[in-house]
């Protein structure tokens, strides 16, 4: 209880003080009837009893870390003035693939920052039918024209479900309004604290029209930092915006077996036939047309170009295999996981004021204040994440794409000719990338294995491996463990290196760093899992031992590691950003090959898991319970809210803020250097079977028996 009151308490006072108010000064709450007899039922300084009855209380301490499992833990201890090394450092963990990180001792299980996750249908399974029929039907009357986004009703006949209209309302005239009391605007009318005077709002009447992305955008952006720490309303807004792409993305298909059954109907529909099908839709009438009927049997939402579907994901593994085509296999699998939470620039853009150029880390916000500023401003995080990677790809990597213009220098690994990165959030929300690199000069794979024959390419490679994957700083196990792991590694600044005593301090830093960032520590509840009786770590820690750096003829790898727990890791990258990273070579060798593949899948891989079950299955369980209040049989009623919290799980995906506003200002999830155009096969094929009729078997002639589509790569503007 003492927990939770400053989070979750009401005070009734307040709140009848602010009906009070928005009734007098918001018209959209001028015509309300303030009831006392609801206002009683609120505490008078306390939590609702709604609240105290979905709350569990739990002392399991590991259920916490598989909760919050990540590449970067808490690190909210504080800060130690009495470090071994000066700047102190300490901001994350090792991690091998996908490592659940180090366990800290020192972190207390009872404190830690709440992290906003939201529960979002992405892929529009609770969208009405009858309104991607309606969409389906417009879009294919309107010659595939996107809509402006402030007016969706001149578009289309929409049934807007059976909650809150999302859409802009209308006068009778059709301008576009705030709406009345008893049918506002759904952002003014949700959300009175953001717009006290039922002003503003979107896709209300505006001399210049502002999209609904424009304006989401701008109030991401807006200076007081009210909108974008509303978690609740970064969430509506995606929400909304993601239902619209899903229902304008609504496509009709037919199966070939069926067009060529109906092909003579379909031939003589009209546009209005369309029309008057989507009047029957929204009405809930049956088709008086048999080919539409026909046509709507196989209605399917496209969601490959939705943002954030899995479709939409896994489509990248084409473009992917298309950069393989045009510059041999990559060369580089890269993790890097920039750590918001203690990183000063992240605080920059929270609003904190540090002063950069005359740093002090001593002098800006402990461990705890840094985890809860970033914690209730996901666009700071979101913000700094993409300016970090952007800094790596550019400065580091010396590759800039800019309007599909592609400029390179010599960076950390040499000149890089593309790369494949795909964004991610961990469980504790923190975004990192998964990227494959190509570089140039890089032997086509024939080339490869010949070249893997001699000594003298051999030791190039192993020289490769020296400068820019390392797993080694010269100090043993026993020495490391000693070796404290100072807290807030990450709020500092890069050393000067036209310092005259650069050399040294680097030797030392890199040190400390590898020991607070790159050790690997394995736990229960976050990498030790259990089969068949036996524990192992996930990671496959620990790792095999080298005293050199080698590489032998069949294309197998290593680096120097004397401590067998120390991830690997790019010096550069570890030095400047001050983070956790990854770095592993692609090679010819067998095994490194079929890592290929495994790497471009574990890019894409769906998002299955969610950290944060409870949410889920807490608001299925809201509506289970209304639609099973006059079931008293026991058995069927508990039957079903398994089975209808189970489909929620397999339906719904768990976003964290960071990403959510990632799309929303349309910094995306995944990072790729070259442009790519779709080729659909299916008009292909069927043009080749009608111009040569013997080029395939018979046993084709129902079916293509390719993919229906391609990626084809088209590059940029190369300097």
């Amino acid at each position: 209880m003492r927990v939770l009151q400053p989070l979750v308490s009401v005070n009734r006072e307040r709140v009848a003080a602010a009906l009070r108010w928005l009734k007098a000064n918001n018209p959209i709450y001028a015509a309300i009837t303030i009831s006392d007899e609801n206002l009683a039922q609120l505490p008078e300084d306390g939590i609702p009893v709604e609240v105290l009855a979905s709350v569990k209380w739990s002392d399991d301490t590991l259920a916490l870390n598989q909760e919050r499992a990540g590449y970067v833990p808490d690190d909210v201890e504080s800060d130690s003035e009495e470090a071994s090394w000066e700047p102190s450092m300490r901001d994350g963990e090792s991690d091998e693939e996908d490592s659940m990180g180090l366990e800290d001792a020192t972190s207390s299980a009872a404190v830690f920052p709440i992290l906003a996750h939201g529960v979002v249908d992405v892929e529009g399974n609770n969208i009405p039918r009858s309104e991607l029929l309606a969409h389906a039907f417009q879009n294919m009357t309107s010659a595939g024209k996107p809509p402006l986004p402030a007016e969706p009703n001149v578009r289309f006949n929409v049934r807007h479900g059976d909650f809150v209209n999302e859409y802009g309302r209308r006068d009778e005239a059709g301008r576009l309004t705030i709406g009345s009391p008893d049918n506002p605007n759904h952002l003014l009318g949700c959300y009175p604290h953001l717009f006290p005077y039922g002003e503003g709002g979107y896709e209300t009447d505006r001399k210049v029209t502002v999209s609904y992305e424009a304006h989401a955008k701008w109030s991401l952006q807006y200076a007081d930092r009210r909108f974008r720490k509303d978690l609740d309303f970064v969430f509506q807004v995606f929400g909304v915006l993601q239902k619209r792409k899903i229902c304008t993305s609504a496509a009709m298909r037919m199966s070939r077996s069926d067009y060529q059954k109906h092909k003579e109907a379909i031939n003589r529909l009209t546009t209005k036939d369309f029309q008057v099908a989507a009047e029957q839709e929204t009405k809930k009438q049956q088709y008086s047309n048999p080919a539409m009927r026909a046509l709507v049997g196989h209605l399917s939402a496209v969601r490959a170009g939705v943002t954030g579907t899995d479709q939409n994901r896994a489509s990248v593994r084409a473009q992917v295999w298309s950069l393989i085509t045009m510059f041999n296999p990559p060369s580089l699998w890269i993790t890097i996981n920039p750590s918001d939470v203690n990183n000063p620039i992240a605080q920059v853009f929270a609003g904190e004021q540090i002063d950069l150029d005359k740093f002090n880390r001593l002098a800006g916000p402990d461990a705890t204040a840094r985890s809860i500023t970033i914690a209730k401003d996901p666009y700071a995080a979101a913000k700094f994440f993409h300016f970090i990677v952007r800094a790596i790809l550019n400065c580091l990597m010396g590759i800039e794409v800019h309007n599909g213009r592609i400029t390179r220098k010599i960076g950390i690994y040499g000149v890089v000719k593309a790369y494949v990165g795909m964004v991610e959030s961990q469980g504790r929300g923190m975004l990192h990338l998964h990227m494959l690199v190509f570089l140039d000069g890089a032997p086509r794979p024939s080339v490869m294995a010949q070249c893997l024959r001699g000594d003298q390419f051999r030791q190039r490679v192993a020289g490769f491996i020296s400068v820019n994957l390392r797993a080694d700083v010269g100090v043993g196990v026993e020495e490391m463990r000693s070796m404290k792991a100072t807290p807030g590694v990450g709020f500092n600044r890069p050393l000067d290196p036209w310092h005259s005593t650069y050399a040294q301090d680097v030797v030392s830093q890199e040190k400390h760093l590898a020991r607070s960032l790159q050790l690997h520590e394995c736990s229960i509840g976050r990498c030790i899992q259990n089969r068949n009786g036996r524990r192992f770590c996930k990671n496959r820690a620990p790792w095999k031992t080298s005293a050199e750096d080698w590489i032998n003829e069949k294309g197998e790898w290593g680096m120097k590691r004397l401590n067998p727990y120390l991830n690997g890791f790019n010096p550069t990258i570890l030095e400047t950003i001050f983070c956790n990273n990854d770095v592993k070579l692609i090679t010819n060798g067998a095994e490194t090959q079929d890592s290929v593949w495994y790497f471009s899948a574990y890019q894409t891989k769906k998002k299955k898991r969610s950290n944060n079950t409870s949410a889920i299955v807490a608001k299925r369980f809201a509506f289970h319970n209304v639609q099973e209040k006059a079931n008293k049989e026991d058995k069927d009623v508990h039957k079903r809210l398994i089975t209808r919290c189970a489909t929620a799980l397999n339906r719904e995906q768990e976003f964290s803020a960071s990403e959510v506003v990632s799309y929303l200002m349309g910094w995306g999830d995944r990072y790729i250097s070259h442009q790519f155009v779709p080729i659909y096969l299916d008009g292909i094929g069927a043009a080749l079977r009608k111009t040569y009729p013997d080029l395939l078997d018979k046993r084709w002639d129902q079916s293509w028996p390719f993919e229906t589509s391609v990626d084809l790569f088209v590059g940029g503007r190369e300097v």
